[in-house]
């Protein structure tokens, strides 16, 4: 329930804001895998940055043939991460990993972390299990 006030505050507060779009950048040219995963290793996640705020990080379709979009929101207090993707193993998919070293720190600490979910498909929460003992995050429910 704290969850669901959590993601639910946050979006009706960023409502206005969201209502104009925000000028970025979408020159990427994103992985497109290969014929032989195997002989072409591929690194797992690309990022991208949208704006300084707003990060684009894509699974590699070496990783999973789902080849999921994770979205990184940088606010001033807090930070949301929207999904966290088709692979559990951190060792095969350093998701949490990347995404702690994007995080900015605030008063000596890394920005506290919300985790949420476009919808209860596995290829959009497998990740869950890489944040759900680190400080300061949450992993929340469906958007």
């Amino acid at each position: 329930m704290a969850t669901c006030v959590a993601v639910s505050t946050f979006l009706l507060t960023a409502t206005l804001a969201w209502s104009e779009s925000v000028p970025g950048s979408l020159d990427v040219h994103w992985n497109e895998g290969a014929l032989d995963c195997r002989a072409t290793p591929q690194e797992p996640l690309q990022v991208h940055q949208y704006e300084p705020q707003t990060l684009i990080l894509r699974q590699s379709p070496c990783a999973d043939f789902e080849a999921n979009f994770i979205y990184l929101l940088i606010g001033s207090d807090k930070a949301l991460l929207i999904d966290t993707g088709a692979v559990a193993d951190p060792k095969a998919m350093p998701l949490a990993k990347t995404i702690l070293q994007l995080l900015p720190d605030k008063d000596g600490k890394k920005l506290p972390l919300l985790v949420a979910h476009t919808h209860r498909h596995l290829d959009h929460r497998a990740g869950d299990p890489q944040f759900s003992s680190l400080p300061s995050v949450q992993v929340g429910g469906i958007l």
